[in-house]
């Protein structure tokens, strides 16, 4: 729950750098691919 707080957090004040440790490893695979879409690079 923290992690997915702060990960809002981030987003939201649009930081400009973003560490990420196993973003995805609770979500299925088609959620996975759509939240990696959405992340810029």
């Amino acid at each position: 729950m923290e992690q997915r707080l702060q990960f809002t957090i981030v987003l939201l004040t649009k930081s400009g750098l973003i560490f990420l440790d196993e973003l995805t490893g609770g979500l299925d695979i088609s959620v996975q691919a759509k939240l990696l879409y959405l992340l810029p690079t």
